[in-house]
């Protein structure tokens, strides 16, 4: 990790970009029923698979690979850098702009390979902070739980049925 941090920021460098964001982070997980977590050569495929998906989705980035075997499924942790290598520029716009794209690609790689598409766990919890973790077991509630019962609450209305993100110019 700290090679590919230390190429991202020579990069900057280069291009004169010193702004805030410097990379994005991803994550692609293969379902455990195609995919060995201990078998070498499982781990070695979902690396290309991965690998094949950013050259595709990010063909212009600098993009550091790191397959981990360490739950039932393998997956593939991903840092982008943040530069276009052929124009200098920095990525901008909607990080979920960029998650569309990537989950369009991935999905279009694992079909060609054979793969299983997997799905989001509609389960899943949002991550918390252990700051929100000690409120909770207190009993307290949170601004960022204030925060996402008020957005829940006024996207039941149908009138935001509709509704779609402002784009950044």
């Amino acid at each position: 990790m700290q090679y590919a941090k230390s190429e991202f920021k020579q990069v900057r460098a280069v291009y004169g970009n010193s702004g805030k964001t410097q990379a994005y982070a991803s994550r692609i997980a293969f379902s455990p029923l195609e995919f060995n977590p201990q078998d070498p050569h499982d781990q070695t495929t979902v690396l290309a698979v991965a690998k094949e998906v950013y050259a595709k989705a990010y063909p212009n980035q600098q993009v550091a690979l790191y397959e981990h075997a360490d739950t039932d499924s393998l997956h593939v942790h991903a840092v982008i850098g943040a530069i276009n290598l052929e124009t200098g520029q920095k990525m901008h716009g909607n990080w979920h702009q960029y998650r569309d794209h990537l989950v369009h690609i991935t999905d279009q790689v694992c079909q060609e390979h054979g793969l299983m598409v997997t799905q989001p766990d509609p389960n899943r919890h949002e991550k918390r902070s252990m700051a929100e973790i000690k409120l909770r077991a207190k009993q307290q509630p949170t601004w960022k739980d204030q925060i996402r019962q008020a957005v829940d609450h006024t996207m039941q209305n149908p009138l935001f049925a509709i509704f779609r993100p402002f784009k950044t110019i």
